[in-house]
């Protein structure tokens, strides 16, 4: 993530680099962190805007699953 964050103050202007930012930050679970660097990315490149849904709506889909699993095994900790 340091890399792309120093990719970022070296070319702010680098779509690719907020997605990629945004994935990993996604991925770790930083989701207001994530969606600042899908923005940015979408107000550099507009067209990027399906490819971010797709990625938010699989990690969804991946959360809601474990959500699911830990409910039906451990119902306590929900």
């Amino acid at each position: 993530m340091k890399s792309y964050k120093q990719a970022i103050e070296l070319n702010p202007d680098n779509p690719n680099s907020h997605y990629i930012l945004g994935n990993i930050q996604l991925q770790k679970g930083d989701i207001d962190e994530a969606f600042a660097s899908y923005q940015q990315a979408i107000e550099l490149n507009p067209q990027q805007m399906n490819k971010i849904f797709s990625q938010i709506s699989v990690v969804i889909k991946e959360k809601t699953q474990v959500h699911i699993h830990v409910n039906e095994r451990e119902p306590q900790l929900v």
